[in-house]
């Protein structure tokens, strides 16, 4: 008979330890041994309150994830790069304005959201509401607005959501008139585009010619 081990085994090989090594002791009545489980279940409020937080955590991550991918698709308005035809668009929906005498309308195609500035020869104006009392009080009438057509000369992207738009204008009425312009515009955040700076001069000599097909 080999010589006994008293080493104490390790715990993975012995799921009862604790009795292991109790009754492997000659000191001890192996037949009035009580033996309390190494382990035992926690009791239920415990494991209530372990659920709820486990719920509590899943829910606040599915509202930042929700509140995530809404952050990005607002972005996504703003990020996607203006075209060419936009930027025509834009003029087409300003001049059909000025055509039937809806000035309100016209300005309305410049942004209120970000700040606005209009240069021309007669110095600088700021924002919508003085912008659209300098063309009530220069085309107060059918007459003096005469039929208003642009022509876009260049558009070049600035970035990720503004571009620079340069054109011709024209309009046709008893003294005619005429000119260059050089607009600024963005995509607002609802991803309507919006001028946010005109420059806009009057042709010194004769007026640039337009093409019929540009922008009416």
């Amino acid at each position: 008979m080999g010589k006994r081990q008293w080493g104490r085994p390790p715990l993975e090989e012995c799921p009862d330890a604790e009795l292991a090594l109790v009754s492997s002791s000659p000191l001890v009545d192996r037949h009035h041994v009580t033996v309390s489980p190494l382990w035992s279940p926690p009791p239920k409020k415990h494991l209530l309150h372990a659920r709820g937080c486990r719920a509590l955590s899943l829910l606040l991550l599915t509202a930042w994830l929700g509140l995530g991918s809404a952050g990005r698709q607002g972005r996504d308005h703003t990020d996607a790069p203006i075209r060419s035809e936009e930027g025509a668009g834009l003029l087409r929906e300003q001049a059909d304005c000025w055509n039937r005498g809806d000035l309100e309308g016209f300005v309305a195609r410049y942004t209120g959201e970000a700040p606005l500035t209009f240069l021309t020869g007669r110095g600088l104006t700021q924002g919508r509401d003085d912008l659209l009392a300098n063309y009530k009080k220069g085309y107060p009438d059918a007459a003096s607005r005469g039929v208003l057509t642009f022509g876009l000369l260049h558009h070049q992207q600035l970035g990720a959501d503004h571009a620079l738009v340069l054109g011709v204008y024209h309009l046709q009425r008893n003294e005619p008139a005429g000119g260059y312009f050089s607009l600024v515009i963005r995509r607002e955040k609802d991803g309507a585009l919006a001028i946010t700076h005109d420059h806009t001069s009057a042709a010194d000599g004769d007026l640039p010619a337009i093409d019929p097909q540009a922008v009416r």
